[in-house]
């Protein structure tokens, strides 16, 4: 059975058909495709940057100024991600969203940026939601007022995807729009949150931190029943697993699948297979730097193994049989290496990287 998310969005944007094997999860840019001291989180420059990297779509968080305009803003305070305008110095006293009007946020600060060109003013949700209807991205709503969901439904139609933890949110959401909703499932078991989901109605599905909790046992009844299973922004061991786990969506800070769209972007291949005994490495390295890169590795193999990307994106993963793994990494301004070390003895049918630069 194709998934909802695939059948709602595919359906509507020729952007969505990233992932052609079911076993690779949907990828939503966390905050939008922000690169650390460029391109700022929660930006319009975010919904083009992920439109480059191919992802369909964003995730992004709404809070209201003093006088009621709804902004695209994570933190309660603008210091973390803002500057003074007028020179660039940073915020000394804490500045509240909600203590500000709309007026004074875009007068008085910008965005953070090495580069001037992306030190832009504070994005109000409609402009996000037109910036994402022009670029055929789907945005995810990280928010617990109303009406920026009426306002999603009104320039987005049942294109969105509504992300809260509260249930009588979620059916107020159900009500006017066709939209998925995701759930935040607390601490609660799996029999409940499928009772929760029932109520709502499909497309619908949760969203949660807990890596401890979302395991195989959880995902699984979940996915049995068609709803959608998210895991949201873990460091990556968990994210990885996760994905090993089998969830549907994968909100993330650097998580990459959209080789099938970036398929004319691709500048390399690496291919291996063979025995490697415990402790044993294999490694590549892509040999051009892109100021926007991306790599993906399928990697079919029985036994374990430890994969790093680039030295930081490091995690083990464990078969006892032969079967396959995906994950897929966009980066920027780094040459992408990759290795693959058994910890114990393990057997690689394949294993293939491809690396890609992105336009």
């Amino acid at each position: 059975m194709k998934r909802h998310l695939f059948s709602v969005l595919v359906a509507c944007l020729m952007v969505i058909g990233a992932c052609a094997k079911s076993d690779v999860p949907m990828v939503v840019a966390h905050r939008g495709a922000w690169i650390k001291n460029l391109i700022p989180e929660n930006s319009l420059d975010g919904i083009q940057m992920a439109r480059r990297f191919g992802i369909g779509c964003i995730e992004c968080d709404v809070k209201y100024t003093s006088d009621k305009v709804m902004v695209v803003m994570h933190d309660a305070t603008i210091n973390r991600t803002m500057r003074n305008a007028k020179d660039y110095s940073e915020i000394q006293e804490p500045v509240k969203v909600s203590e500000k009007t709309f007026a004074e946020l875009r007068k008085d600060y910008v965005l953070a940026s090495d580069d001037p060109a992306y030190r832009k003013p504070i994005p109000t949700l409609e402009e996000m939601l037109l910036e994402c209807k022009k670029y055929d991205i789907v945005p995810m709503l990280h928010s617990h007022l109303t009406e920026s969901y009426e306002k999603a439904q009104e320039v987005m139609g049942d294109k969105w995807v509504c992300f809260m933890s509260d249930d009588i949110l979620a059916l107020q959401a159900r009500k006017f729009s066709g939209c998925l909703v995701l759930l935040d499932p607390g601490t609660d078991t799996v029999d409940n949150v499928i009772k929760r989901l029932e109520r709502i109605g499909r497309p619908c599905g949760i969203s949660t931190m807990k890596y401890k909790m979302l395991d195989k046992n959880y995902i699984a009844p979940l996915r049995r029943l068609d709803f959608e299973v998210q895991s949201s922004i873990f460091p990556t061991p968990h994210e990885m697993q996760s994905i090993h786990d089998g969830v549907s969506i994968v909100l993330s800070d650097f998580s990459w699948s959209q080789e099938k769209i970036m398929k004319k972007c691709q500048t390399d291949k690496w291919n291996w297979k063979g025995s490697l005994q415990k402790g044993e490495k294999i490694e590549t390295t892509m040999e051009q730097k892109p100021s926007l890169g991306a790599m993906t590795l399928q990697i079919m193999f029985e036994g374990k193994v430890r994969i790093a990307v680039n030295g930081e994106r490091t995690y083990e993963v464990e078969h006892d049989r032969m079967d396959s793994e995906h994950a897929g990494w966009r980066m920027n301004d780094t040459k992408a290496h990759l290795v693959i070390e058994a910890m114990e003895n393990t057997l690689v049918k394949k294993a293939q990287a491809k690396f890609y630069a992105i336009p």
